[in-house]
């Protein structure tokens, strides 16, 4: 009998699986993706700065810094997002407008810093500059694909240099679109530097448009649509279209239009585009079970990354979800 027992515990895994505490089997392969990228990056800071040169003798920072400069977004002017504004829908005092003009504040801080550390650089490279510590520090920063520490300071996170740039466009992007060509139909969500702000903005333009509506009794009832954003016809007409959504430890099902497991080895799942409408309390139901999905900026979850809860439609218990640690974010730490 004791045998048996033996037998028994024998046959159990050295380590606990996810899925014995609910857990999808995909947050193992996450775990130990995040531990090699950890491992990773203690081994570079274990180094010493002659070894980590060696590693990255093959990175050609005056080639890096030129290119970066060539593909750098023009300025975009303050009056001239004003001048727009006062010609488009709301004028320069409308909620959602106020928000735009504050990524544009944003953006000019983010951008003036860039530029400058990136002409600095490039002066030194040149030798018509000293090496300072702070651009030695950028330097070798960049040469390790990280994002410096002294524009995340000024900006948002990033974990790679490539991706983190290339947001930097996307978002100048957005922005400039918006002022030339007015609000667009659909929002890129991870594109807002605060995007709670953004989503308590539209709350508040709504309550404007409906005078008998309190901001404190407002909330925000969500549908997922069928669409994209570019397979859009026009902006909504009782709310606001977002895009750019993920959905992490689950996906969606287009066809049903409803939460469903997530495939093997695969932790984000693209979300089409939301639709946001703000409505009173009273008002905030659904004919179906709803999952009350949290929104972060990252992957980073936490009080400081956190944008907005939506309701999306689960045929099984909420709990399942939670468990599971589902939610949607802005971006990927890349």
């Amino acid at each position: 009998e004791i045998s048996s027992f033996r037998h028994a515990i024998e046959t159990y895994p050295i380590f606990d699986t996810p899925e014995m505490i609910g857990f999808s089997p995909n947050h193992d392969f996450q775990l130990n993706s995040n531990h090699m990228e950890s491992m990773l990056q203690s081994m570079m800071k274990a180094y010493d700065t002659e070894t980590v040169s060696r590693f990255t003798s093959q990175f050609d920072a005056a080639k890096v810094v030129n290119e970066m400069m060539a593909r750098f977004p023009k300025h975009i002017e303050p009056q001239d997002v004003k001048d727009s504004l006062s010609k488009g829908d709301g004028g320069v005092t409308s909620p959602i407008n106020i928000a735009f003009r504050n990524e544009i504040e944003v953006m000019a801080v983010v951008a003036s810093t860039v530029r400058a550390s990136l002409v600095s650089l490039q002066n030194a490279l040149r030798g018509v500059a000293t090496f300072t510590i702070e651009l030695t520090i950028l330097l070798d920063e960049m040469k390790v694909n990280q994002v410096p520490k002294s524009w995340v300071q000024k900006a948002w996170p990033g974990w790679s240099l490539a991706v983190w740039f290339s947001d930097l466009i996307s978002r100048n992007d957005q922005w400039r679109k918006w002022q030339e060509k007015g609000r667009p139909i659909s929002y890129w969500l991870g594109g807002f530097s605060n995007g709670a702000g953004f989503v308590n903005s539209v709350k508040h333009e709504f309550m404007k448009k409906q005078k008998s509506w309190a901001l404190e009794e407002m909330e925000i009832l969500t549908e997922v649509t069928k669409h994209e954003a570019g397979e859009l016809k026009g902006p909504a007409e009782s709310g606001v279209y977002i895009h750019g959504l993920s959905l992490e430890a689950a996906s969606w099902n287009r066809n049903l239009g409803k939460l469903a497991d997530l495939q093997r080895r695969a932790m984000l799942s693209a979300m089409p585009t939301l639709l946001l409408c703000p409505v009173p309390k009273d008002m905030k139901k659904y004919d179906y079970m709803v999952y009350e999905c949290p929104v972060y900026r990252t992957q980073s979850r936490g009080t400081q990354n956190y944008v907005m809860t939506v309701d999306i439609r689960a045929d099984e218990a909420a709990s399942k979800w939670t468990l599971t640690g589902v939610a949607m974010v802005c971006s990927k730490d890349l």
